[in-house]
């Protein structure tokens, strides 16, 4: 009943080793071009789209008319860099009878995937929203607004609150949309169309501030084709028990850089789609 009565002869289950909750960990970087470059800035040309008009009949001795020329367009990159350090005291690194440095290396390796996240979600965000009301305007977002150059590499992109709209509908027949797909990340597909679930940490819903209505993204298309990230400089992790104040206080300091720009590579690849969620 108490430790004077015989409880200090208890053992305890006592662990040092390090357990880690699971969690999502979504990398948007997958879906698109990562291309690595070995300057800090720099340029892609395109050849700009045009709806050609093709040649007309000209008579026998009649003037030929003068046709348009391709005209071109120029991306440009400059790779900005990303940053942090993390403090760890000597005695912990001594001490420890668990591996706190491999713990804190993928807890920065996390770090940088959160970064190159936001970065991504920033640029997919830049997009037009178009608002999806039901099933049929989310097949015109398929059939109509998205270029049929790009449907054969074409996903859905959702997060879980697009998914979980996804997943309640029906058509005239009472079939639901999504159906089953062993290709697709997420075992389902709409209209042929994988379907790839990202989570609500990653991929968050919008809400309005004025409203207070939430709407949650539904992105069709080619992400690969839609967004670039030009990557000069993968994550380079270094430690020092001397830099800084790092020998007075006695730690061992870890700094995280990675150099990197993410733009937006054909904004005609992919449709940005928002439904709004019942409240």
């Amino acid at each position: 009943g108490s430790n004077q009565d015989g409880g200090y002869t208890v053992p305890q289950d006592i662990q040092t080793r390090i357990n880690e909750y699971r969690e999502s960990k979504d990398a948007l970087q997958n879906f698109i071009t990562v291309e690595p470059v070995t300057t800090l800035s720099g340029s892609r040309v395109f050849k700009k789209r045009s709806q050609q008009t093709g040649f007309i009949e000209v008579p026998e001795n009649g003037e030929i008319p003068e046709k348009a020329t391709p005209q071109f367009t120029v991306l440009t990159y400059q790779v900005k860099k990303y940053a942090g350090f993390f403090r760890v005291t000597n005695e912990l690194l001594k001490d420890s009878t668990e591996a706190i440095v491999n713990t804190l290396i993928r807890w920065i390796g996390d770090e940088s995937r959160v970064t190159r996240n936001n970065l991504i979600s920033a640029i997919l965000n830049t997009q037009a929203k178009t608002a999806i009301p039901d099933i049929k305007g989310l097949k015109k977002v398929v059939n109509v607004q998205l270029d049929p150059a790009f449907r054969s590499t074409a996903s859905v992109f959702v997060n879980q609150d697009a998914y979980n709209w996804l997943d309640t509908l029906q058509d005239n027949n009472g079939q639901f949309l999504l159906q089953p797909s062993l290709e697709s990340p997420s075992g389902r597909q709409l209209f042929g169309l994988p379907v790839v679930i990202v989570s609500n940490k990653v991929m968050s819903s919008r809400v309005d501030g004025e409203t207070g209505a939430e709407f949650a993204p539904i992105i069709v298309g080619d992400l690969e084709e839609g967004i670039v990230l030009f990557d000069r400089q993968q994550t380079e992790i270094m430690s020092s028990d001397v830099a800084m104040d790092a020998f007075q206080t006695d730690v061992t300091l870890w700094r995280a850089i990675e150099r990197m720009e993410v733009k937006m590579r054909d904004n005609e690849a992919f449709v940005f789609g928002e439904v709004q969620l019942p409240q």
